[in-house]
C-alpha cells in the first residue's frame, strides 16, 4: 500500500484490496472481528464510516496488514503524534 493512487483510495476499496490480498471472503473476516458480512460490505462500498480504532486495528491484525493505519488513506490523514500512539498501542497487543 505505497503508491500514489493510495493516498486517495477510500477506506472500503483499501479494505477490500486487503481481504482478496489475505484470501478471505467477507464471511470469514466478519467472523475474525466479531462482526457480519454485510457490515463488511457496507464498509467495502463506503456506506459506513471505518470502524473506531481498536477494530480498525484489529481488521488489519486479521488481514496480515502491517501498518494498520494504512487502512484508512489520506482522507482520515491525522497528526504524526497520533499515529506514534495508535501505533504504540498496536505494538502493545503483541
Amino acid at each position: 500500500m505505497a503508491n500514489d493512487d493510495d493516498l486517495t483510495m477510500p477506506f472500503g476499496k483499501r479494505l477490500e484490496r486487503a481481504r482478496k490480498q489475505a484470501g478471505m471472503s467477507r464471511p470469514v473476516l466478519g467472523g475474525l472481528v466479531g462482526r457480519s458480512a454485510d457490515w463488511v460490505k457496507s464498509l467495502e462500498s463506503g456506506r459506513q464510516l471505518p470502524p473506531r480504532l481498536p477494530l480498525l486495528l484489529r481488521l488489519a491484525e486479521v488481514l496480515g496488514v502491517q501498518e494498520p493505519l494504512g487502512l484508512v488513506g489520506a482522507q482520515y490523514w491525522c497528526p504524526r503524534r497520533v499515529i506514534a500512539a495508535c501505533t504504540l498501542a498496536y505494538l502493545a497487543t503483541f
